[in-house]
């Protein structure tokens, strides 16, 4: 196996309990939300439900709007996607997954950190794959890394 196919077959850098631990920190806690949404953005998650989850909760914390798993449950309904998340209970679900917002900091900079790995995996193999096909000067590539 060449190292380009090794790295597509690898699982992309991730970290479930720390996705659901920010998400949780920001349905419990005013002060976390706060700093979460400049912290994290909704691509930072593995997760699709995490990501729409984290989209819904960005778009209430802009208008200023209070943000829980009742009213971002609202949202994602607005938004056709709560059955795509798993509903209301895997909402429930993840509001609990954390009794306080005290280590959010931590697991959102995980969270931001897999994200941009991903990114830089994304970028890494659009790159190598313009390069096996041979089309471009190495110049071009380089700029684009």
């Amino acid at each position: 196996m060449s190292g380009v196919q090794d790295v597509a077959a690898r699982m992309a850098p991730h970290n479930l309990e720390a996705e659901m631990s920010v998400l949780s920190a920001m349905m419990i806690d005013e002060e976390s939300l706060a700093e979460l949404v400049h912290l994290v953005h909704p691509d930072d998650f593995y997760k699709p439900a995490h990501q729409a989850i984290a989209s819904a909760i960005q778009r209430l914390a802009e208008v200023h709007e209070r943000v829980d798993h009742v009213t971002v449950a609202d949202q994602l309904g607005r938004d056709s996607k709560l059955d795509e998340i798993g509903g209301r209970p895997y909402l429930f679900t993840i509001s609990g997954f954390v009794p306080s917002a005290a280590t959010a900091r931590y697991h959102a900079a995980i969270v931001r950190n897999n994200g941009i790995l991903r990114r830089l995996i994304h970028v890494s193999n659009d790159i190598a794959a313009r390069a096996f096909e041979g089309k471009e000067e190495a110049m071009e590539l380089l700029d684009d890394a």
